[in-house]
C-alpha cells in the first residue's frame, strides 16, 4: 500500500506539471489517500503472541506429562475432549433456537433474519473439538500403548472428525480431519489398509468445499482447500514405494490440482486457491526431479505403471479442457505428468538418471518462461519475479547435481545460453531499433 501511494504521489506531481490534472483535483486525491488506513503491526504481533503462548503451553504440558500417573494422564487427555463435545452439543442445540427466519410484523414491516451464532464461534468450536480429539487420541495411546501401530486409531479419529465436519461446518475442523487422515497413512505399515481408507476419508471430506462456496465463506474455503490439497499431496507422497515414484506421483497430483483450479476458475477464489497451491507444488516437484539421483530404480512393478497410465488419462482430459478454454499456462502445466512419465521411461534405459534429469530441467525452464510471459502479458511483476526465481533455482540444481559430469554441465549451460541469445535476438522489437537509430541520427545532426 505504501509503495503504491509513493508512486501515486510522484505521478500526481508529474501530471499537474504537464497540465493533465488540475491542482485542485490533485489535492483532493492526496487528501483522500492520506485518510486511508496505514499498516498496523497490531495484527501480526497478536498472531505472534498467540503462537508463542500456544507453543509455551504445549511444551510446558509435555514437560509435566512424564511426572503424571496413568490415571492423571487419562483425565488430562479426556477432559478437553469431553469439554469440546459439550461445547459442540450446546452449539448444535442452541444454533437452531438462536436463528430466526425473516418475517413481517403486524405493521407490514419485514423483520430481519437472524443467522445463528457468529462465524468465529462456529470455527472456534470446530477447531477446539478437532484439536482436543487429536490430542486425546495421541495421549491415550502414548499412556496405555495398547498397540504399537496407531494408524488404525488415527484413521478412526479422522472418520469421526469427518462426521463432525458436516455437523459443525467448520473449515478449521476440516483441515484437522484431512491432516489426521494423512498422518494415519504416514505411520501405517507398508501395504496396510489404512492407505486406502485415508483416500476414502479425503474424498468424503471434499464435498464440504461446496458448502463453503454456497455460504460464500471465502477465507474458510481457501483455508480448507489448501489444507485438503496439502493432505492429498502428502498422501500421494506417503503411498509411493520409492523416491522416484514419490516424485512422479507428487508431480501428477500437483498438476491435477493446477488443472482443477483452471476448471474451477468460474468459482473465483476456489479456483485461485487450487491454482496457487498446485503451481507451487508443480515447481517443487520439478526442481526435486531435476536431480539425477531421483531417477534411479525406475522399475517399480506393473501396478505402478498401470496407475501412471490412469493418472495420465485423467490429466489429459483436464489438459484438453484447459486448451479449449485457451488457458495456455495451465495447458503447459498439464504437460508435467507426461514429462515425468517420459523421464521414468528414460530412467529404464539410462540408469544414471542423467537423461531424465536434463529432460525435467529443460521442461522446468520452459514452464518458468511461460510463467514470465504470462506475468508480462498481465503486467504482474510478482509473477515475472517468481518465474525468474524458478529459472535461477533450476540453474542452481544443474550446477550442484553430481550426477552430471563437468563436461555435461558445461554442454547444458552452453546450449541454454545459445537458446537464450537466439530468443533475445528474435524478441527484440523493430520499434526499439528504429528509435535508437533515429536518436543516433538526430544526435549527429544536432552536433
Amino acid at each position: 500500500m505504501n509503495s503504491h501511494w509513493q508512486w501515486l504521489k510522484g505521478e500526481l506531481d508529474a501530471w499537474t506539471a504537464e497540465g493533465i490534472l488540475s491542482e485542485e483535483a490533485a489535492e483532493a486525491i492526496r487528501a483522500r489517500c492520506g485518510r486511508m488506513r496505514a499498516f498496523s503491526w497490531t495484527g501480526p504481533l497478536a498472531l505472534c503472541a498467540a503462537a508463542c503462548l500456544a507453543a509455551g503451553a504445549v511444551f510446558t504440558a509435555a514437560g509435566l506429562w512424564g511426572a503424571l500417573s496413568q490415571d492423571q494422564r487419562f483425565v488430562l487427555a479426556m477432559g478437553p475432549l469431553v469439554a469440546s463435545l459439550l461445547a459442540a452439543a450446546l452449539f448444535l442445540l442452541g444454533e437452531g433456537a438462536f436463528a430466526r427466519p425473516a418475517r413481517r410484523g403486524e405493521d407490514g414491516v419485514a423483520a430481519p433474519a437472524r443467522q445463528g451464532f457468529p462465524l468465529w464461534l462456529r470455527e472456534s468450536a470446530g477447531v477446539f473439538h478437532g484439536a482436543a480429539a487429536t490430542a486425546a487420541v495421541w495421549m491415550v495411546h502414548d499412556s496405555y500403548m495398547v498397540d504399537s501401530d496407531s494408524s488404525a486409531l488415527f484413521a478412526g479419529l479422522a472418520l469421526c472428525l469427518v462426521v463432525m465436519l458436516y455437523l459443525l461446518r467448520s473449515a478449521g475442523l476440516g483441515m484437522i480431519a484431512a491432516a489426521d487422515a494423512a498422518y494415519a497413512a504416514w505411520i501405517c505399515p507398508a501395504g496396510g489398509w489404512v492407505d486406502g481408507a485415508a483416500w476414502v476419508l479425503l474424498a468424503a471430506a471434499f464435498p464440504f468445499l461446496f458448502f463453503l462456496i454456497r455460504e460464500r465463506r471465502e477465507r474458510g474455503g481457501i483455508a480448507f482447500a489448501w489444507g485438503w490439497i496439502a493432505a492429498v499431496l502428502a498422501l500421494t507422497f506417503f503411498t509411493a514405494s520409492s523416491a522416484l515414484w514419490q516424485a512422479v506421483f507428487f508431480a501428477i497430483a500437483a498438476s491435477l490440482t493446477w488443472l482443477a483450479g483452471s476448471a474451477l476458475r468460474d468459482f473465483g477464489w476456489v479456483g485461485a486457491a487450487f491454482r496457487f497451491f498446485g503451481g507451487a507444488a508443480v515447481f517443487a516437484a520439478l526442481l526435486a526431479a531435476s536431480f539425477g539421483s531421483s531417477w534411479r530404480g525406475a522399475d517399480g512393478g506393473a501396478l505402478l505403471w498401470v496407475l501412471l497410465l490412469l493418472f495420465l488419462a485423467a490429466d489429459g482430459a483436464l489438459l484438453l479442457k484447459a486448451a479449449v478454454r485457451r488457458e495456455w499456462l495451465s495447458t503447459a502445466a498439464g504437460l508435467t505428468p507426461f514429462v515425468m512419465a517420459a523421464g521414468a521411461l528414460l530412467a529404464l534405459w539410462d540408469a544414471s538418471g542423467v537423461s531424465s534429469a536434463v529432460l525435467v530441467s529443460c521442461f522446468t525452464a520452459f514452464l518458468a518462461a511461460a510463467v514470465i510471459a504470462r506475468g508480462y502479458q498481465t503486467d504482474r511483476e510478482w509473477q515475472m519475479g517468481a518465474g525468474l526465481l524458478i529459472l535461477l533455482a533450476g540453474g542452481g540444481v544443474r550446477l550442484v547435481d553430481s550426477a552430471l559430469t563437468f563436461g555435461q554441465r558445461g554442454a547444458f549451460f552452453l546450449t541454454a545460453g545459445v537458446v537464450a541469445a537466439v530468443l533475445c535476438a528474435l524478441l527484440r522489437t523493430p520499434g526499439k531499433r528504429g528509435k535508437r537509430r533515429d536518436a543516433e541520427e538526430g544526435g549527429g545532426g544536432d552536433a
